[in-house]
């Protein structure tokens, strides 16, 4: 970052060519931006119309840099200045014009979309390795403070549909860490595959573990209500799933050694009882750790022990089962359809 005379220089190339325009900020006025017409013309449909034109206006006097429309804000002045062509004063701070211009000269990689990694989610552990979509650390996408930067960006210089899908799809690895924060944002943008996927992340802890600071970022009742629903179906179907399933189905696997299938039996019956009327049984609870306690008792014969196994293969099969997401619940596919025919008729 270079300096001339009294002002920073930032320069930003996206590998072809050189800088060919320079933009200056009316808020931190000794700091100047060096940058590429045609980098920000490609990622932004804001400066794509605005470098179609011949001249470009000083709009250094337009409410909170808002020059998209600039043509019917009274007060924009198109002073012909020496340069003018290649120079512009923005209405923003320096700490925001360095990200604009970051993200349009280097834009971010794709990474796996919410939909994709959601499909990825609900293979069993063992197959997880093998995946199509591995889940991402956050360390391999935009920092989240930034990226709630990225998108008021985008909101004011509207970047092209390629930027926004990857933005998403870095937001939505950011599920994996802070998953509240992530479906808040995703339900105020409207980025319902994120929202939907962030709701597979927010299983555990129960809702009513949050904080009252904590649970307020939540947009709006009908975000919260769709949370609670999805615990209140997971436990249900979750103790339904427990409650049902035997440990020698029908007699199959039971043991030939006089008294383990019945010791087996009552170990496994125990510790189902002690889950369910305790109301251990929450929104997140993995039955086969649940249950384990049964494996400890059955140990000891290879038979049993094959049958518990068994017992809880089938247990995490009819567990993967349950709505995973908010978007499984009928309440949601309801309050979609409302919404879009809601949109038709105001159309």
């Amino acid at each position: 970052m270079p300096e001339t005379g009294n002002a920073k220089v930032y320069t930003f190339k996206n590998g072809e060519g050189e800088p060919d325009f320079t933009v200056l900020s009316s808020i931190d006025k000794d700091v100047e931006f060096r940058v590429q017409r045609a980098a920000l013309a490609a990622g932004s449909e804001v400066f794509q119309d605005m470098f179609s034109v011949c001249d470009v206006p000083d709009v250094s006097d337009v409410p909170d840099g808002d020059w998209e429309n600039v043509e019917d804000v009274e007060g924009a002045k198109e002073k012909k200045q020496p340069d003018a062509g290649s120079t512009m004063t923005m209405a923003e701070d320096a700490n925001v014009l360095r990200n604009l211009f970051r993200v349009l000269h280097d834009p971010p990689i794709s990474l796996p979309s919410a939909t994709v990694m959601a499909k990825w989610v609900k293979l069993p552990h063992y197959m997880q390795g093998t995946g199509p979509a591995p889940p991402l650390d956050a360390a391999n996408a935009i920092p989240f403070p930034l990226l709630k930067k990225l998108f008021l960006l985008n909101d004011k210089y509207i970047f092209k549909p390629t930027m926004v899908a990857t933005l998403h799809t870095h937001l939505a690895v950011h599920a994996f860490d802070e998953p509240l924060e992530v479906y808040a944002m995703s339900t105020i943008l409207g980025i319902d595959d994120v929202a939907a996927f962030a709701s597979t992340q927010l299983h555990s802890p129960p809702l009513e573990s949050y904080s009252l600071d904590q649970i307020s970022i939540l947009p709006s009742i009908t975000s919260l209500h769709l949370l609670y629903q999805l615990h209140a179906v997971r436990r249900q179907r979750l103790c339904e799933v427990l409650a049902e399933e035997p440990l020698f189905p029908r007699g199959y696997g039971e043991c030939p050694t006089k008294g383990h299938t019945e010791k087996a039996e009552e170990a496994w019956r125990k510790q189902k009882r002690i889950l369910l009327s305790m109301g251990r049984i929450q929104a997140g609870a993995d039955l086969s750790i649940e249950m384990m306690p049964v494996a400890v008792e059955v140990s000891g014969c290879v038979t049993c022990h094959k049958a518990y196994q068994a017992a809880i293969g089938m247990l995490q099969y009819k567990s993967a089962k349950i709505p995973q997401s908010i978007s499984n619940l009928p309440e949601y596919k309801i309050l979609k359809q409302t919404s879009a025919a809601v949109k038709r008729l105001v159309i």
